[in-house]
């Protein structure tokens, strides 16, 4: 069963640039070796999530992502393929599944690798910018929800995708923070904007970064991570996880994967799902 697309005026159609896959011939994002960086703690949380879970009186299990990509990794390094983070988290047993994409190509791309899977059923897939998709995405009342948000600049991800999460949903949230990425790389572009909707203010979700030291991109991104962490406490995000950074090969950052819950148990579960990842004598179970 292939899952219907929810198309809306701000989807992109324009041209997929990253290339296409030399198994299928359909759009692939291009990716570092470190993608298993991310995938290997967002599968695992997901696994416990749903174990934790299952059972318990919520009406449904949802994983909601943003940013989803057309489901298929072309990895420079290796040279090899892999599935991006829709189609192995699509393995685990959340009730539902929701994505959103912007661009057409990549969003139709991501359906026709999900139609055949056993959860196919299961998911939605809305074509559009984030902001406009989260304002019209329903999210049963009893449901609880994991959310990752994964931008490659910041101007993709404001703050009020968070806000409006927060107020319709009992979510877990996992964000990449894509320090090295893009803050540290534009710092002296986004430092030339101060005015009320600069981009680094709407990504914050306020203007406090203003009263960072700009001396050192490094000491920056660190002052900002703790404003992040404070604006999320003020939406009752209050159990925050250990960070978990990701870097090349030769240990260059990249970007930070940043975890809050509501909850103490999201927070415990992330903690263990690092440990494991981060420890390969642990058994991953």
């Amino acid at each position: 069963m292939k899952p219907a697309i929810h198309f809306l005026p701000s989807a992109d159609h324009s041209v997929w640039n990253d290339g296409v896959s030399k198994d299928d011939n359909l759009p692939i994002r291009d990716s570092g070796v470190w993608i298993e960086k991310k995938h290997k703690p967002l599968v695992y949380y997901s696994e416990i999530f749903n174990r934790a879970m299952k059972g318990k009186p919520w009406d449904e299990r949802i994983y909601f992502e943003l940013f989803a990509g057309p489901g298929r990794c072309f990895v420079r390094e290796t040279k090899k393929e892999e599935w991006g983070s829709p189609l192995q988290v699509l393995e685990t047993n959340f009730t539902k599944f929701i994505f959103v994409e912007m661009n057409k190509s990549a969003a139709e791309a991501l359906a026709i690798r999900i139609a055949g899977h056993a959860n196919a059923c299961k998911v939605e897939i809305w074509c559009g910018d984030c902001a406009e998709a989260i304002e019209k995405i329903i999210i049963p009342p009893k449901s609880l929800t994991f959310t990752f948000i994964d931008p490659t600049r910041i101007g993709h991800a404001p703050f009020k995708l968070i806000s409006v999460l927060a107020a319709k949903a009992r979510s877990d949230i996992l964000i990449n923070i894509p320090t090295g990425t893009d803050i540290k790389r534009n710092l002296h572009n986004y430092l030339a904007h101060s005015e009320s909707d600069a981009p680094l203010t709407k990504y914050l979700g306020s203007d406090k970064w203003k009263m960072l030291p700009t001396n050192s991109p490094s000491n920056f991104c660190r002052g900002f991570l703790k404003l992040y962490d404070a604006e999320l406490r003020k939406l009752g995000y209050n159990f925050i996880g250990n960070i978990q950074q990701v870097t090349t090969s030769g240990n260059v950052p990249l970007y930070y994967l940043f975890f809050a819950s509501k909850h103490q148990l999201g927070e415990k579960f992330w903690n263990e799902t690092l440990k494991r990842v981060n420890e390969p004598e642990l058994k991953l179970c």
